[in-house]
């Protein structure tokens, strides 16, 4: 079989194709890389959902607040810490923080 200066570098052409085929195919820009992409667009789409429903919930509740007098006093009572009168109100400690102590009212 005789090798010619046309059949050679046709075989060197082929090789160095291939070759640049398969560092492109296992590159970052090839197969994985189209994988992590398409994996991070799940997850971000996934992301994306989680906040549409939130922005969702709270326009709800905006809402409401605006329009329900009772859901308007109830968060104004919660945030201002006021209680109608006549009512009792219990204040629950977390049993994973330690009760205050006011050491200015143990000294007098």
């Amino acid at each position: 079989m005789k090798l010619t200066l046309g059949k050679l570098a046709a075989i060197v052409l082929a090789a160095a194709t291939i070759a640049y085929g398969l560092v492109e195919f296992r590159g970052p820009n090839g197969y994985t890389g189209l994988m992590q992409k398409r994996e991070e667009v799940r997850r971000l789409e996934r992301e994306n959902q989680k906040l549409k429903e939130d922005i969702d919930r709270l326009s709800k509740r905006v809402d409401k607040l605006k329009t329900d007098p009772a859901a308007q006093e109830l968060e104004i009572r919660k945030q201002l810490g006021l209680v109608k009168q006549g009512e009792t109100v219990y204040v629950l400690q977390d049993s994973k923080k330690p009760a205050a102590s006011a050491p200015a009212e143990a000294s007098r």
